[in-house]
């Protein structure tokens, strides 16, 4: 369409030429010739400084699409985006400007007028083409990027490091607890977990999300920890695992052999909704929130797997009735794969009940050395663990750092994904499980939708016992704390001590703990811990 200087404001003019014909404004680095949208001032894939401008071409194909329900303000839902492969092979997320469409349809660049709640705007957006007029299919030798060099690989822990203690108090809303108090607790019943008094502590790491600064210190107030070293982790939804990796670190290189870490957050009790994005992140300026992006993945899953929206509904139905054995869960009750799929819509094929709930809640693990776990009787041991970032633009290509990060642990450990008995699995949507599993090595592509559908992956299934605990589905989702809790399920498998949700001879656990607030990477960060019972 063609505007007049009369229209409403441009949204992020400095990306997009509305006026006249609708273009995009990118960069290019001229070191490894990568291509980026938004434009950036640095690559970050090589490192090089001074990209030049680089105008991406207005027409490609469709690669997955969604309506949003939920949206972030200013946004007014419903609305509809896409995943666009363009000509030259760079992925982009846009609106759609008239709609919902099919997988590969071809479409051009559009300017779209868009009534928000601080007034219309002009945003870019994608249209189809003509049938007389499709895009040209992309190159093969143009759809990737060339390979970046991977960064050093996980090295084995200085010394061996043990799991002495667990603890976590039940998910759910805590209005009148302080999230330093859940953190408190959840340490405190650790170290009688372990058998060691609270002196027996000599440096505490905390992970919190969304807790705000120095929640370690917070906790000081009203336990005798004070002048020993506390180091806050914020690392979003991965928060906890990487503070339980900072701890074992710690023991592991001699500096202590004594640690606890926590994971706590109050996201429930603080109003919960959407997790707050930053205005300026490429995909939430344009509205495309978090679920936005599963709904996308979904959608490409869906389509590339065969299955359907009822395999996916189907994923919550099993979470529940996991649950309803975990006390420490938010979700108990059961449900249907109607009462799922019936559930409000959040970006299609997402329904409320297919996203993890917000929650209150606090984890802890006491990580001790060898010689404290011998005189402690400590058996769960950490046999490897791995902390990586994710990259631009890679959430629909070849590489995933789940992968990476998964083989890398399988080596440092010397185990591979077949010895697995019990997993916890980042399955904070119903879209984010199947895809996680073939990262992880525990099914091929697009086969764990319709294998996790028929069972195999339950108690009595052919592969391990996925989210024994009920996952982030139905235990809830303290983004700081999850990963904590992850790790409170599989000690507690481990040691035969799950009760009615016990998975039997359980004697290798996986852990796979993730969070995303930077939009336009995979991930903000994956941690993957594999525990063994000696």
């Amino acid at each position: 369409m063609t505007l007049s200087s009369s229209l409403p404001r441009i949204l992020h003019e400095d990306w997009f030429q509305a006026r006249g014909q609708p273009t995009l404004k990118g960069s290019r680095c001229p070191s490894c010739d990568a291509r980026y949208f938004p434009p950036r001032q640095s690559c970050p894939g090589c490192g090089a400084n001074g990209l030049l401008p680089y105008e991406p071409p207005r027409t490609g194909r469709v690669l997955a699409c969604t309506v949003i329900h939920v949206a972030p303000a200013p946004w007014q839902a419903p609305y509809a985006v896409a995943a666009v492969e363009l000509d030259d092979g760079l992925i982009v997320y846009a609106h759609l400007s008239e709609g919902h469409v099919q997988h590969g349809t071809p479409v051009t660049l559009d300017a779209l007028p868009v009534r928000r709640a601080d007034g219309e705007i002009i945003t870019y957006a994608f249209c189809p083409l003509p049938a007389s007029a499709e895009a040209p299919a992309v190159a093969a030798s143009a759809r990737r990027p060339t390979p970046q060099a991977l960064p050093p690989g996980a090295q084995p822990l200085a010394a061996p490091v043990f799991l002495a203690g667990v603890g976590m108090v039940p998910f759910g809303k805590h209005p009148d607890v302080p999230p330093e108090i859940l953190a408190l607790r959840a340490g405190l019943a650790a170290l009688d977990d372990a058998g060691l008094d609270q002196q027996s502590v000599q440096a505490i790491f905390v992970g919190t999300a969304f807790g705000g600064t120095a929640m370690g210190q917070k906790i000081l107030r009203h336990a005798p920890w004070g002048q020993r070293p506390v180091i806050n982790v914020e690392n979003a939804c991965a928060s906890g695992s990487t503070a339980l990796l900072e701890a074992a670190t710690w023991v592991a290189s001699g500096r202590c052999d004594v640690a606890l870490a926590i994971g706590v957050d109050a996201p429930a009790s603080q109003g919960g909704g959407l997790i707050p994005l930053p205005p300026d992140d490429p995909l939430a300026a344009v509205g495309i929130p978090l679920p936005a992006l599963y709904a996308l993945t979904a959608d490409h899953y869906l389509h590339h797997s065969g299955v359907g929206v009822r395999e996916l509904a189907s994923l919550v139905v099993t979470s529940r009735r996991h649950a309803a054995a975990n006390p420490y869960a938010f979700f108990r009750a059961p449900v249907t794969v109607e009462e799922v799929l019936q559930s409000r819509p959040v970006a299609e094929p997402l329904t409320l009940f297919q996203c993890c709930p917000n929650a209150d809640g606090a984890a802890a693990a006491v990580v001790v050395s060898a010689a404290r776990a011998r005189q402690l009787g400590a058996k769960v041991r950490l046999r490897a663990g791995q902390l990586r970032s994710g990259r631009v633009q890679s959430r629909f290509g070849p590489q995933s750092v789940v992968a990476l990060t998964a083989r890398e642990v399988y080596e440092a450990a010397g185990i591979g994904p077949e010895a697995i008995a019990v997993a916890e699995v980042h399955d904070a949507y119903s879209s984010a499980l199947p895809p996680a599993l073939e990262k992880l090595g525990l099914a091929p592509p697009y086969e764990a939708a319709a294998r996790l559908a028929r069972g195999d992956y339950d108690y009595q299934g052919a592969g391990p016992v996925v989210n024994p605990s009920g996952g982030l589905l139905s235990r809830g989702h303290p983004p700081g704390a999850t990963g904590l809790a992850q790790v409170f399920e599989v000690v507690t498998q481990l040691r035969g001590q799950a009760g009615a949700r016990q998975v039997a001879g359980a004697h290798v656990g996986l852990i796979q703990n993730q969070g995303g607030t930077v939009l336009d990477l995979e991930t903000n960060a994956v941690a993957i811990l594999l525990l063994t019972d000696s």
